[in-house]
């Protein structure tokens, strides 16, 4: 399924389609007669792209998205609460400046939400545990954030989807911790 999904199988098609619309209009130029098995070659080839844009469709992960995640303290060392599954987590920043609004998943329930440039301040008290920290870095401009989990040992599994300061659109890397 990872061929079906991958973006240049869909250039396939449109290369395919050009080839044939450059011997359509040989065809037109030149009287040849091979109009038919053109018309033929065009139905089959936007079948094609139909089922190829079907199976594309339906094997997308189908994944919940939260609206925003509600932060819970101020400062540059931020908590933030899951409205799924109520767990809070702390992001530390390498710069308190960050201006763009950036996805991640909840360390606990992988929910992807959004965290905007200034989120709703809600107050609650923190749990005493927390888990180990881990650490992602930007591999645009080079700045990077610490997440942990609060209330809990269990190290946090979480994908930060976009770059808070520059705004890249690619995930940042996690470092080794």
């Amino acid at each position: 399924m990872d061929m079906i999904q991958n973006k240049y199988l869909y250039i396939l098609p449109a290369i395919i389609a050009l080839i044939l619309l450059l011997i359509t209009l040989w065809d037109f130029f030149t009287d040849q007669s091979i109009i038919l098995p053109l018309l033929a070659t065009y139905a089959i080839l936007f079948i094609l792209t139909l089922i190829l844009w079907y199976i594309g469709y339906i094997t997308q992960p189908k994944q919940n998205t939260i609206t925003l995640f509600e932060k819970t303290l101020k400062g540059t060392l931020t908590h933030f609460k899951c409205p799924q599954c109520g767990t809070i987590f702390a992001l530390k920043k390498s710069k308190s400046n960050n201006k763009k609004s950036f996805y991640l998943t909840c360390p606990s329930c992988q929910i992807k939400g959004l965290i905007t440039a200034n989120p709703t301040i809600i107050h609650q008290p923190l749990p005493l545990q927390k888990s180990p920290r881990s650490k992602y870095q930007c591999t645009h401009c080079g700045e990077w954030i610490t997440i942990w989990s609060e209330g809990t040992t269990s190290l946090p599994h979480s994908m930060i989807y976009s770059c808070p300061y520059c705004g890249a659109k690619k995930p940042l890397h996690q470092l080794s911790v």
